[in-house]
C-alpha cells in the first residue's frame, strides 16, 4: 500500500538524508572555540526543544566550517536530549518497555510485535504497481546503508522533516526484513529511543519463522 504525506514536521536526527527545512547556520557569528561552540549549540538546541521544535539542523547547508560543527552538535544534543516517542499502538508499547527495562521477556516481546505489526517503510520516489519502488536507506552509527522502517505513521511523520512530498509503503514487520535482508535496520531513526535491527538479528528472528 502505497502513500503520500504533504508538509511533515520535525526531522531526522543523527542519520545522513536530504535537505532540511530551516537549517541555515549563521555564518555572521565570530569564530568560537570548540567548547563554546557545543555549548551554544547544546544551549539552542535545549531552547527549541523546550517549545517543541525538533527541526534539525543540516551540516551540508553550513557556509563554513564553524557552521558544520555547530549543526551537528545541535542535532547530537536533540537525538541525545530529546523526549521519548509516545506509544500509539502496541508495537511502540513493547519498543518502550524494551528501552526502559531491557530483558529477554521485554525482548521477545519486541520481537513478536514487530514481526507482526504493521510498519512503514520511506520511498524514494512513487511507487507504480508494476515496479518496486526504491526504499530510503541512511547511515546509522558505522553501517552506512540501513534500511529505515517506521513503527507507525505518526512516528514516520514526526521523524521526517517539512518534506514538500513523501512516499511510503506498509507491509509486516516479517515482510520488512526480508526486504531488507542483508542491511541493518533503522527503526524510528532520529527519534527516541533508537533501535537497531542487525542483519545477523534479523536474520535470526526470520529463521525462526521459517525464513
Amino acid at each position: 500500500m502505497l502513500k503520500k504525506a504533504g508538509l511533515l514536521a520535525a526531522l531526522l536526527l543523527g542519520v545522513s538524508s536530504g535537505a532540511l527545512a530551516d537549517s541555515r547556520v549563521r555564518a555572521d557569528r565570530p569564530a568560537l572555540p570548540s567548547s563554546a561552540l557545543e555549548t551554544s549549540a547544546r544551549r539552542d538546541a535545549r531552547m527549541a526543544m523546550a517549545i517543541g521544535d525538533f527541526r534539525q539542523r543540516d551540516p551540508a547547508q553550513a557556509k563554513t566550517e564553524e557552521g558544520h560543527r555547530y549543526a551537528q552538535a545541535f542535532n547530537r544534543t536533540l537525538s541525545q536530549e530529546r523526549p521519548y516517542i509516545t506509544a500509539g499502538n502496541p508495537l511502540e508499547e513493547s519498543l518502550l518497555a524494551l528501552a526502559r527495562t531491557p530483558s529477554p521477556l521485554t525482548s521477545q516481546a519486541f520481537e513478536d510485535a514487530f514481526l507482526s505489526s504493521k510498519v512503514y517503510l520511506v520511498t524514494t520516489k512513487e511507487g507504480q504497481a508494476e515496479t518496486r519502488p526504491p526504499f530510503w536507506r541512511t547511515a546509522v552509527g558505522a553501517n552506512a546503508d540501513a534500511m529505515v522502517v517506521f513503527t507507525s505513521e505518526d512516528r514516520l511523520r514526526e521523524a521526517l522533516t517539512n518534506e514538500p512530498t513523501i512516499y511510503w509503503v506498509t507491509m509486516s514487520g516479517r515482510d520488512a526484513l526480508r526486504l531488507g535482508r542483508g542491511l541493518p535496520v533503522a527503526i524510528n531513526p532520529g527519534l527516541r529511543p533508537p533501535a537497531v535491527i542487525q542483519p545477523a538479528q534479523a536474520e535470526s528472528l526470520l529463521q525462526k519463522i521459517g525464513g
